[in-house]
């Protein structure tokens, strides 16, 4: 009767050590020094994949912006550009709640956009048409497939 409740002690003194090293392992799988240099790669990777992703970003903007030259500096559609990256794919319903601009506006910052070649229609209607900025969409992808990969 002694043995038996000697083992049941010893087993669950084990399985609480066993408890323990589990979560520890899946606090520091690699212990100290090897956790910090994991650390270390992932910031590094993420500011070098991040930096690139901007300077793509930026590039794709003043690719847009060459293509609107000659477009009168107040036009609303100089307003609708940066508003690209975070949402590269629009519609005039879009560009009125968030650019702020009127539906005419939003209609000729839209018709300017595709009239240079900086977004293209998505959709083949007449009403409510979807337009994408192709050149932002590529780069967000790409980011994407590096991370997936990486």
């Amino acid at each position: 009767m002694v043995l038996s409740t000697i083992h049941v002690s010893q087993a669950h003194i084990l399985e609480k050590q066993s408890r323990r090293r589990t979560a520890d392992s899946t606090v520091r799988p690699y212990g100290w020094i090897q956790e910090s240099t994991v650390r270390l790669f992932l910031y590094r990777f993420a500011a070098t994949s991040g930096r690139k992703l901007i300077d793509d970003l930026c590039e794709q903007l003043d690719e847009a912006r060459s293509n609107l030259r000659g477009v009168r500096s107040d036009a609303a559609v100089w307003r609708v550009l940066p508003n690209l990256i975070a949402q590269p794919i629009i519609n005039t319903r879009y560009l009125q709640r968030t650019v702020g601009l009127s539906k005419p506006q939003a209609e000729r910052a839209i018709k300017t956009l595709s009239e240079r070649g900086v977004v293209m229609a998505r959709t083949g209607k007449q009403r409510s048409v979807v337009y994408e900025h192709r050149g932002i969409l590529d780069v967000l992808d790409e980011y994407a497939a590096g991370l997936r990969r990486g």
